[in-house]
């Protein structure tokens, strides 16, 4: 039986939530192949004072570690925002094969944070290749993970 995409979700948001309780911004991201999670990770630019430290590139260095490989054809990328550009376009060197979103840039860059707005469809044009996005999955729950950080942490936003 197949785990659905709402519970790999889940898992993103939860470990947003986690972030979010280490004074980290509030971005998850879970990337599986069929049913096996490969990494699961939450932001830490402030931990790390790392600007790059973003759920998604810190999941693709683990699941690439756990593979032993930088191809990560065939697996999908779970994130509770729709990954800025710096994160697609790693997902894309790494040959994700989908990428689903929660919440949207929009969303963030209502909230504060600094987000480069190019439309997905604009970014697999400029680099070629093709990755199954699609958002609004659980989207209501991850908006909740930007005001909860925004209540907590104030105008700490990258």
């Amino acid at each position: 039986m197949a785990i659905s995409e709402e519970y790999f979700m889940g898992l993103a948001i939860k470990k947003a939530r986690q972030g979010i309780g280490e004074g980290q911004a509030p971005f998850g991201c879970c990337i599986t192949r069929g049913d096996s999670i490969l990494s699961c990770e939450h932001d830490k630019v402030w931990s790390r004072n790392d600007i790059t430290a973003h759920a998604e590139l810190l999941a693709i260095r683990e699941a690439c570690k756990k593979l032993k490989d930088v191809n990560l054809m065939g697996c999908t990328l779970y994130s509770t925002c729709e990954p800025c550009a710096m994160c697609y376009s790693a997902a894309q060197w790494a040959r994700v094969s989908r990428i689903i979103f929660a919440s949207s840039l929009d969303d963030a860059l209502q909230a504060g944070f600094s987000k480069v707005k190019i439309a997905q469809e604009q970014r697999g044009e400029m680099a070629g290749l093709n990755i199954e996005i699609r958002g609004g999955l659980l989207t209501a729950e991850a908006k909740v993970l930007i005001e909860q950080y925004r209540e907590i942490v104030g105008d700490r936003i990258y």
